[in-house]
C-alpha cells in the first residue's frame, strides 16, 4: 500500500471535505488505518493537508460520528511506528483541538486509538510537550472513565493502570493532577487499576 499513498491520499482529501457525513467519517477512519499500516513516515509529507482538512471534523457542531472518526484518526497518527509518530505531528498547536473534542459520543470502538495514544505519549518520550496539557489530558481521563455509554472496559484499564505506573515515578506532580479528579472518577480508576496489585496500591495512595 505505501508506494501507492500519493495516489491514495489526494481521494482522501477530497472525502474529507465532502458533504456527506458518512463520506467524511469513512475518510477520517482511512485516512488513521493508512498511517497505522504504512508509518508516520511514509505519511507525514502529506501530514499539513490531511491536518488541515480534518480540522474542521473537530468543530462541536460536526456530527458526532464524524468527529469521532477525526479523534481515532489522529490518535491511529500519534501511535504509529509504536508511538514514534507522536514525534512528527505538531503537538502544541494539534492538543488543545484534540483534547477539546472529547469525550467521544457515538463510535465508542475509536477510544482504544484515542484514548491509547495519550496513554501512551504521557508515559513516553513525547511527555514534555504534553506537559502544558496535562491538567487538561487528566480531565479527559476522568470524563472517560465515568462516561455513559461506558468505553470498553480495557480502555479505562490502560487509563488506570497508566496513571498508577507515573504516580509511582512522579508521586508528587502526579498527585497533584490526580486531586482534580472527582470522586466517581478517581473510584472507577482505582477500581479498573485493581487488575494489577501494584497499581491500586500505588494509585490509592495518591489519591
Amino acid at each position: 500500500m505505501t508506494p501507492h499513498i500519493g495516489d491514495i491520499v489526494p481521494l482522501l482529501l477530497k472525502e474529507l471535505r465532502c458533504t456527506e457525513a458518512t463520506n467524511r467519517q469513512n475518510a477520517a477512519f482511512c485516512v488513521g488505518v493508512l498511517t497505522e499500516g504504512c508509518g508516520g513516515a511514509a505519511m507525514a509529507p502529506h501530514y499539513p493537508k490531511l491536518l488541515q482538512a480534518l480540522h474542521p471534523l473537530f468543530d462541536a457542531t460536526e456530527n458526532d460520528g464524524v468527529r469521532d472518526n477525526a479523534l481515532g484518526c489522529v490518535g491511529r497518527m500519534m501511535l504509529a511506528d509504536g508511538g514514534a509518530g507522536a514525534a512528527l505531528l505538531p503537538l502544541e498547536p494539534l492538543l488543545p483541538v484534540f483534547l477539546g473534542a472529547l469525550p467521544l459520543k457515538e463510535d465508542l470502538k475509536e477510544a482504544s486509538p484515542v484514548y491509547g495514544a495519550l496513554c501512551l505519549m504521557m508515559a513516553g518520550d513525547q511527555a514534555h510537550r504534553l506537559a502544558a496539557r496535562a491538567g487538561q489530558i487528566m480531565a479527559a481521563f476522568g470524563a472517560a472513565a465515568v462516561q455513559k455509554p461506558s468505553l470498553p472496559r480495557e480502555v479505562v484499564t490502560q487509563i488506570a493502570t497508566t496513571l498508577a505506573t507515573l504516580t509511582q515515578k512522579y508521586p508528587e506532580p502526579m498527585g497533584q493532577l490526580l486531586a482534580l479528579l472527582s470522586d466517581e472518577q478517581r473510584a472507577v480508576l482505582e477500581a479498573a487499576a485493581a487488575t494489577s496489585t501494584s497499581a491500586t496500591t500505588t494509585m490509592s495512595a495518591a489519591l
